[in-house]
């Protein structure tokens, strides 16, 4: 990983560091603050040696707990979210789904 995207990964994981910090204090969104979860997390996989944004993913779903007010459809477009930011922070090219 290029130091552009090792730069950007710390940015994003301090970013989201701050909110879960803020969190504490304020009303958040359980969605948002999963998705920020998944999203810091990886974020910190890639920086620590992941080989991909799926190792970096599985890391983030093993540390992050999805909240009870995340429902079936909403679950795909989180996922979907993560996956494609993951990916971009990795270097790595968006494929669309077939399909779609």
């Amino acid at each position: 990983m290029n130091n552009h995207l090792k730069h950007l990964a710390w940015v994003l994981a301090l970013t989201v560091n701050i909110a879960t910090t803020q969190a504490k204090t304020t009303k958040v969104d359980p969605v948002d603050d999963y998705v920020a979860c998944l999203i810091g997390k990886a974020a910190v996989a890639l920086q620590h040696g992941a080989k991909d944004s799926t190792a970096a993913q599985t890391e983030a779903y093993k540390h992050c707990k999805e909240p009870k007010s995340l429902k079936d459809p909403e679950t795909e477009g989180v996922s979907d979210y993560v996956n494609i930011m993951v990916m971009s922070m990795a270097g790595e090219q968006c494929q669309p789904k077939k399909g779609k």
